[in-house]
């Protein structure tokens, strides 16, 4: 059987919540920043989220060196690094993006090459042998015929903020030196997650 991990905050890397705001330009930060579509999600825009504009900054108001980290419920923010192993395994990313980052004075960030990555939530009954309403207490099993490497589910436990991906995978990332990341095994917790909600909250 195929096994699936969970991606999680390695214990070095664990900083608490990611204090980053993704915007057109750096004056759009003052604004309501979080009625973009990247924010707002498809609830908003209709059935995706619509192309990235064509320029975007990334304020990061403290210092960080992940390789990939969740910017919203819609959006990630992953290292040239981590987009280099892409090619390598099937995913559900559909837009990637290399932006500026900035510091919380506009300063760019001249050691960081970032991309904001959107992804196509798959639902429950897209991937999963066991779709229920009862999501909190039932265990993650895969259908046979699920065959992605890097993916995350839409309507799944509010816990759970990670991307999954396989064993496949996780040696992709592993040998390119991904930083920041550890991978729990899907069979040492439930949907619950509660005993890594703080960890799973990011990437």
């Amino acid at each position: 059987m195929k096994k699936y991990y969970i991606m999680a905050v390695s214990d070095d890397c664990n900083v608490g919540i990611y204090d980053a705001i993704l915007v057109p330009k750096f004056s759009d930060s003052k604004g309501s920043y979080g009625l973009n579509p990247w924010y707002a999600g498809p609830e908003i825009y209709g059935e995706s989220i619509p192309d990235l504009p064509s320029e975007m900054v990334l304020i990061e108001k403290r210092k960080y060196a992940f390789d990939i980290k969740k910017g919203s419920a819609f959006f990630y923010v992953g290292s040239r690094n981590f987009v280099n192993c892409l090619a390598q395994i099937k995913h559900n990313i559909t837009q990637i993006k290399y932006i500026s980052c900035v510091d919380s004075k506009n300063i760019e960030r001249t050691d960081r090459s970032l991309a904001v990555l959107v992804t196509k939530h798959f639902m429950q009954n897209d991937c999963m042998e066991n779709p229920s309403k009862d999501i909190e207490i039932k265990s993650i099993v895969f259908k046979k015929n699920w065959n992605y490497d890097l993916f995350d589910i839409r309507n799944i436990s509010s816990g759970q903020a990670s991307f999954f991906c396989s064993e496949h995978a996780k040696n992709i990332f592993e040998k390119m030196g991904v930083h920041c990341v550890k991978f729990i095994p899907l069979e040492n917790i439930n949907l619950g997650l509660s005993t890594h909600k703080d960890e799973l909250y990011m990437p």
